[in-house]
């Protein structure tokens, strides 16, 4: 199970093929996934001393960067890969907004203040 998942986030850039791609398909989708997690970290670093909201509630930019991302990459970004389309679900959608804001956007929230306090 893990190796399709990871086989469908390196569909983004070797279309179908990543499917029967086997264990190389799926170290290239882990390997893609934790790159775009660490270029959204990045993002979050610099814009936390620009933005002042992202300084002034730890929960809610959490929330709001978690929500951010989720829409960036399901409606503006993942359209242009070569990701198989599917319908829009909710549940789903739900579920993965959760994921960013507890997995992204806190962890950023709770650790930007504590890296740019110590400098």
């Amino acid at each position: 199970m893990p190796e399709k998942l990871l086989q469908f986030v390196a569909s983004g850039l070797f279309g179908a093929d990543a499917f029967s791609g086997g264990a190389m398909m799926a170290v290239a989708g882990l390997i893609m996934h934790f790159m775009i997690a660490t270029s959204w970290t990045l993002l979050y670093y610099l814009l936390y001393p620009r933005l002042n909201f992202l300084q002034k509630n730890k929960f809610v930019s959490g929330i709001i960067y978690g929500a951010f991302v989720w829409v960036m990459m399901n409606r503006v970004i993942l359209p242009f890969t070569a990701i198989p389309k599917s319908p829009f679900n909710f549940t789903s959608a739900l579920i993965g907004m959760v994921i960013l804001m507890l997995m992204i956007g806190m962890p950023n929230a709770f650790r930007a203040p504590k890296y740019y306090g110590s400098r």
